[in-house]
């Protein structure tokens, strides 16, 4: 079979003569066939360089014709042109074309009139279908970067559903987020219809159909408190939620991704645009769902697609909990063989189960930190992913975890984005509530929700603070000493103590179930006692609660006893902090503490439980789980809670031989009045309420007590043997008395009946031994068996408390140690910086007199040295002009003995010089060219003469002290032996000063230190220091001895 392919302009006359021969051959010959390619005039000439180029053909005229070899393969042969048609028609058919050139022109015109029509109308059906708008918010992540591809390739959405991309971010990323469309527009998908970037946030989310948010908070806890991270993404929220429900479709999709508060994320948009559908809001966990999976599949060396059905429960980017109890593995290559779809649990194929609660669990916390990290590729992933599950369906019976608005599903409380798993089909998702959990996963949804809970408080404003989990929850260790309740050995006596202590210091035993029912029918309705309250509202509540009870028994009610008790609800029903609490479990808990009888107790828990029907109510399974579940709180709350499956077994045992659905009130008291072994503790508490006052005429033999107040228990075995409830409970005996003998409890005093009755049967017992032996032993392991499947062990908690507490005394002794080292080193610390900011103070106020005093005797000297020359034939010519003899001056080298008789004068002798009205005497100067080593003055009178004379001579004696004349001069000067100069007053007030300043430098350099007391940095100092004051002496002398001159 021949097929040709004939191509060319829409206006070529050639290919219209090409194009009707070929429709003539296809009409005429069976195996013949045509495919006719036309292209636009403009179009035409890069399309036929690119044919040619793919092919390796050479053409380069309209029409090309080849052959398309089907029956051979490989590429088509080129026949050429319309001559070479026209030829091969010819050879191989005999058929030829006689059209003239007239009628190929207008053929030609009509094909591309042709052309250009379908072309409209191809765009014409191209625009009327409409692409999904999908709008990304902060577009500048990585993330959007990898997600692009996944979403333009067909694979998520579809191949026939085009798609329209629209990035949202600031003006800063203008220029990322155009270089992320060029880069998109190059890639040429087919089904990408356009891509634009919006940075105006008001034109946003305009006809959406999909919204993923990637907006993130780069934490620093340095910087700013976790909760001031969380109110910026609320700020976040509520800018993006209010536009989302203006500008967008109202059937929208909201994605929250990232790696930050995503719960959060979801919640605030539900929160803040409540016209957005709930159920079109969810957040993506398939990011640390694939990398569980990918941990498990190194750790079984296959590969992480074959591994299933991994939960992730909780908050998604901050504490979640990674559930293997439903995963498994296909294709595991084992000892078992099986199809393909024959799954195996994975827990059965880890045989090390230590590695799944130690390694596994460490493995989570690189996760988290490698999930956080990522680059964008996981992430991008996981987006593709959950909307290709949400608009195609997830695989049949795979599990998908993400993050949903809760609806008490699993016991989690309502209202906030809680991921869990779900199952996606006809466009939808639903939770998958029929999946069974073990109590501890329970437990661990419980702690993981008050995380989300109090985040969304704090982004609602309610609260300030985050409180951890478990901080507000209220036990009765803050009411009173529970140490002396755990020596009790029987867990069931054990936990009615403790509520008896509850329900004391609560003071609900003065209250009746008629008061409560009373208050409680007040405020709500009978088809509203399902309802939650708040906290407020229940607080009002017991406060006219207590009023009432006041007024019936005044002067016993505490004024805290509202208190308490609304903290003891709180701490049994609000957990989590949410603010709410159900009206018939408060009612429950006060009803089951209450001081009322147990029937008015059983027949008010039916009032509340049971629902209507009809003329009559009935209590079903539910309605009996929810009251079990709720009266199970009560003891949870000091610490003896039973397990779920207790509760379960007691609901079947209530319903045993029952064939209806329902019981009505006569059944349920029956059940009640047996004593199910989960609800043991009520009975028990109540007996110890009602005889707490009662005595009996009997002695405790083991602690002596008379009269017995309380329980009273008495051995069916030992004759006259009594134990009050105190040796009772603590498991005090005494002989002949065994633990094994059987006891009897007595709430109220014997008869003379009773006891001749409890004297035979002793005496039949204690006939019958063997007998007795094998039922007490029987009954024994059944109570025993009891205890053990309701309540858990109590010698565990007891030791770990007391190795709890040793620790605690051996850190707080090792604290108060630390703390006593860091009190006295900072003593030494205090002491070493006031030590040395007085020596810089002090080192300061040297150098502020250094400079002082040099400035004062460079002025000293230049003004000596302007007055006095140092030419000894000028100075004697003019002390020859002042009346001086030059007999007397002769040149006479001065000694050390001469320099120790002179003495300095004091302030007083100077200013006792200036006064004297005395002539000054002659005066010897002696010329002397060796160094000067001292002056003696030869005068009979004091140095300093009257100053009035001396003004009157203009002669300047000079001033010498013992500091001045201390120093070596190396020059030859001039040595005065006696004159009658007298100063200026300004000169003697500066040489004063002068003085004063260099006693104060000495004083404060003169430094003594033991070598051996001080460091050798202080040593250095000193001698620094000393060596300082020795050559400011010497620069004193060299200043001051010129002057003199």
């Amino acid at each position: 079979m021949a097929k040709l392919v004939v191509a060319g302009k829409a206006n070529c006359p050639y290919y219209a003569k090409a194009e009707l021969l070929a429709d003539y051959l296809q009409a005429n010959l069976p195996d013949f066939r045509v495919h006719k390619i036309t292209q636009h005039p403009d179009k035409w000439e890069q399309w036929l360089h690119d044919i040619c180029e793919r092919n390796g053909w050479e053409h380069r005229e309209s029409p090309i014709i080849w052959r398309e070899l089907l029956d051979r393969g490989g590429k088509g042969l080129l026949l050429g042109g319309v001559n070479d048609f026209l030829e091969y028609a010819q050879q191989y058919y005999g058929i030829t074309s006689m059209m003239l050139s007239e009628e190929m022109v207008d053929i030609a015109e009509e094909n591309l009139q042709a052309y250009i029509e379908i072309e409209k109308e191809e765009e014409e059906i191209k625009s009327l279908i409409k692409p999904l708008q999908i709008w990304i918010t902060s577009a500048s992540a990585p993330t959007c970067y990898q997600l692009i591809p996944l979403l333009a390739n067909g694979e998520v959405f579809g191949m026939t559903t085009e798609i329209s991309i629209h990035l949202l971010d600031t003006d800063q990323f203008k220029e990322v987020l155009c270089g992320i469309v060029m880069e998109a527009e190059d890639m040429a998908f087919p089904l990408l219809r356009s891509i634009s970037v919006h940075t105006e946030i008001d034109e946003a989310f305009i006809q959406a159909d999909i919204v993923i948010v990637l907006d993130d908070i780069l934490l620093n806890h340095e910087v700013q408190s976790l909760e001031n991270y969380i109110r910026e993404v609320s700020d976040i929220c509520q800018v993006y939620a209010p536009l989302i429900e203006k500008n967008a479709k109202s059937e929208v999709r909201v994605i929250s991704s990232g790696k930050t508060f995503v719960n959060l994320k979801a919640m605030m948009m539900m929160t803040y645009g409540p016209s957005i559908k709930t159920e079109n809001v969810i957040a993506v966990a398939t990011s640390w769902e694939s990398a569980a999976k990918a941990t498990l599949a190194r750790k079984l060396n296959m590969n992480a697609a074959g591994v299933k059905d991994v939960i992730v429960w909780g908050n998604i980017t901050g504490c979640n909990y990674i559930d293997l109890s439903h995963a498994k593995l296909y294709g595991y290559d084992c000892a078992i063989w099986g199809p393909a779809n024959f799954p195996r649990p994975v827990l059965n194929m880890i045989y090390d189960s230590e590695w799944i609660h130690s390694e596994f669990l460490s493995e989570q916390n690189s996760l988290r930190s490698r999930v956080s990290n990522c680059v964008g590729m996981l992430p991008a992933h996981a987006v593709a992913t959950v909307l290709r599950y949400w608009y195609h369906g997830s695989p049949p019976g795979e599990i998908v975890s993400v993050g949903v608005l809760t609806e008490g599903q699993f016991c989690v409380p309502e209202g906030i984005v809680f991921s869990m798993p779900v199952r996606f089909q006809n466009g939808n998702w639903k939770v998958m509530t029929e999946l069974e959990i073990s109590e501890t996963t329970q437990k661990v949804l419980g702690r993981l929700a008050h995380e989300l809970v109090q985040e969304k408080l704090i982004a609602l404003n309610k609260i300030n603070k985050m409180h951890p989990y478990g901080a507000d929850k209220i036990t009765s260790e803050n009411y009173l000493c529970q140490e002396a309740f755990n020596d009790v050995q029987s867990s069931v006596y054990r936990t009615a103590l403790k509520l008896r202590s509850v329900q004391s210091l609560c003071q609900l035993d003065l209250t009746d179930v008629s008061l409560i029912q009373h208050i409680l029918s007040s405020e709500q309705s009978q088809r509203e006692k399902q309802i939650s309250l708040k906290v407020q509202q229940i607080s009002g509540m017991l406060m006219k609660l207590f009023e009432r009870a006041r007024l019936e028994k005044p002067g016993q009610v505490d004024p805290r006893a509202a208190e308490f008790t609304l903290s003891l609800l709180v701490a049994m029903y609000d957990r989590s902090g949410t603010g709410y609490i159900k009206t018939r479990s408060a009612a429950a808990a006060l009803i089951a503490l209450s001081g009322d009888t147990l029937l008015a107790k059983y027949r008010a828990f039916f009032q509340f439980y049971a629902v209507p029907d009809g003329k009559m109510a009935l209590m079903t399974h539910s309605a009996l789980r929810s009251l079990l579940t709720d009266l199970n709180q009560i003891p949870a709350i000091v610490g003896e809670s039973c397990t779920l499956s207790c509760l379960e077994i007691a609901t079947h045992s209530c319903f045993h031989g029952v064939l209806k659905s329902a019981i009505d009130e006569e059944k349920f008291l029956s059940w009640l009045r047996s004593e199910p072994a989960v609800l043991l503790w009520l009975p028990t508490c109540y007996r110890l309420s009602a005889t707490e006052m009662v005595s009996h005429q009997a002695r405790c033999r083991v602690c002596k007590t008379f009269p017995i107040t309380g329980l009273r228990y008495r051995c069916l075995k030992c004759l006259n043997f009594d134990l009050c409830q105190v040796c009772f409970f603590t498991g005090r005996l005494s002989k002949p008395h065994k633990r094994s003998h059987p006891v009897m409890e007595h709430c109220v005093q014997m008869s003379a009946k009773a006891n001749a009755k409890h004297f035979l049967r002793t005496i039949r017992n204690n006939l019958f031994q063997e007998r007795c032996r094998r039922k007490e032993a029987q009954r024994r392991r059944a109570l025993e068996i009891a205890e053990e499947n309701h309540f858990p062990t109590h010698k565990n908690t007891l030791y770990m408390k007391k190795q709890f507490n040793e620790w605690k005394d051996k850190m707080q002794f090792l604290q108060n140690c630390q703390e006593d080292k860091s009190c006295k080193i900072e003593a030494k610390l205090q002491i070493l910086r006031a030590s040395h900011e007085n020596l810089q103070m002090e080192l300061q106020q040297m150098q502020q007199d250094v400079k002082t005093m040099l400035q004062s005797s460079e002025h000293l000297f230049v003004q000596c040295q302007n007055m006095m020359p140092r030419n000894p034939e000028v100075l004697l010519e003019r002390r020859v002009r002042g009346g001086l003899n030059p007999a007397q001056i002769r040149p006479t080298p001065g000694t050390c003995t001469d320099r120790k008789s002179l003495n300095s004068p004091n302030s007083a002798n100077r200013m006792e010089f200036l006064q004297t009205p005395e002539v000054p005497t002659a005066a010897d100067f002696m010329f002397s060219e060796a160094p000067l080593e001292s002056v003696s003055l030869q005068s009979d009178r004091p140095f300093m003469g009257q100053y009035k004379k001396a003004e009157e001579n203009q002669t300047y004696p000079p001033e010498f002290t013992e500091n001045s004349l201390s120093g070596i001069m190396k020059n030859t000067v001039l040595t005065p032996t006696a004159v009658q100069i007298p100063p200026d007053e300004k000169e003697v007030s500066e040489e004063v000063a002068l003085q004063q300043l260099v006693m104060k430098l000495k004083d404060a350099l003169s430094l003594q230190a033991k070598p051996a007391q001080q460091s050798a940095l202080q040593q250095e100092f000193f001698t620094t220091a000393e060596r300082v004051c020795r050559s400011f002496s010497d620069l004193i002398n060299q200043v001051t001895s010129p002057a003199c001159k």
